[in-house]
């Protein structure tokens, strides 16, 4: 294997574990295997109770050349939390997210490195993924086919239109990007009340910018027991689901967090005239309706057609996709008053 040195670019892997086994020693060594090796990896347990400590111990010391940097927390932080405080620990240039669970290509970190020096003022790279199972077989679509980043998304966010895209949902994957540090910085704290990976995006589009790379750079694990991760397969079952987690309480919480994201830009100094202020006003009215629309069924066909023609689900949903989660979800709200009234 023929390892290509980016010196004197110092790469900060930042990984947190829970309950890793049995997939985190793979994951460890696929890193060990890169082209051009990491110069640390960080990684913070969230008080996992297998032996994912002694994985990592083990492949320290199989791997004296890689600085491996393990701490447990003192608490549980869940995944954004301990996300950011092993952000705060790299002492890289750039910092590459790793969930506990994929698998990387060899040339992953080569990639990325060539496409930072090609783009020197870009914050964030991310790529695209393959998707496999808890056998590592290979599943139908890729990562980004999985959270809907069409290709004409993807041709509007290499047009300078991210933000546009941003805002009708996340469609970047935290196992599948990188940032450099001194703009990961400013992102510090990260949003409570957010993903991660959803929050840096926005906040980097402000710094630089990112840069696309539709190619597959990681193997991303679909499987039963993963914290946060996106759907290999669509099912009757699953758009069920996904109504049902959207509720009243969910629209409400959602609609404040984008408030609180307006209120953070407009703190980092982004002028009150700018178009993404205005948008997350919309964005944030848009779940208000929808959140009423939960409260007050009766009231939906009515919202849901105001909110259709202001174009509110073309410019910060998926469409008719979200139609269908939200007319589903005010269904099961009135199925759920009626049965309250009749008890």
């Amino acid at each position: 294997m023929t390892i290509i040195d980016f010196s004197p670019i110092k790469i900060s892997v930042a990984m947190t574990t829970f309950n890793g086994c049995p997939y985190v020693e793979s994951q460890l060594e696929s890193m060990a295997a890169q082209t051009r090796l990491p110069d640390e990896i960080v990684i913070g347990d969230d008080q996992s109770t297998d032996t994912t400590d002694q994985v990592v111990n083990a492949f320290s010391r199989r791997h004296p050349n890689i600085t491996v940097r393990f701490e447990r927390n003192s608490e549980r932080l869940g995944t954004t939390r301990n996300f950011e405080h092993v952000v705060r620990r790299c002492s890289g240039d750039v910092v590459v997210f790793a969930d506990q669970d994929d698998l990387w290509m060899p040339n992953r970190l080569a990639r990325l490195l060539e496409t930072f020096a090609a783009n020197p003022k870009a914050a964030y790279v991310f790529s695209n993924g393959l998707l496999i199972d808890e056998g590592n077989q290979y599943l139908n679509g890729s990562l980004f086919s999985s959270v809907y980043f069409t290709e004409e998304e993807r041709a509007q966010y290499r047009n300078g239109k991210a933000f546009e895209v941003l805002l009708r949902h996340n469609f970047v994957t935290g196992a599948a990007l990188a940032v450099r540090s001194e703009h990961l910085t400013r992102t510090l704290p990260f949003q409570s009340g957010w993903h991660h990976d959803y929050y840096l995006p926005f906040v980097l589009e402000l710094a630089g910018g990112g840069i696309l790379l539709d190619e597959p750079l990681i193997q991303y694990r679909c499987h039963k027991a993963q914290q946060v991760g996106v759907a290999a397969s669509e099912s009757v079952d699953r758009v069920l689901a996904y109504a049902k987690k959207q509720s009243e309480a969910y629209c409400r919480q959602d609609a404040e967090s984008f408030r609180k994201l307006k209120k953070r830009f407009i703190n980092m100094n982004v002028p009150p005239h700018h178009p993404i202020i205005t948008a997350l006003d919309e964005k944030s009215l848009f779940f208000d309706m929808r959140a009423d629309m939960r409260s007050d069924p009766r009231s939906a066909p009515k919202l849901l057609w105001q909110a259709w023609g202001k174009e509110y689900y073309v410019r910060y949903a998926l469409g008719w996709k979200q139609v269908v989660v939200d007319i589903v979800a005010s269904v099961i709200a009135a199925m759920s008053l009626e049965s309250r009234n009749k008890s």
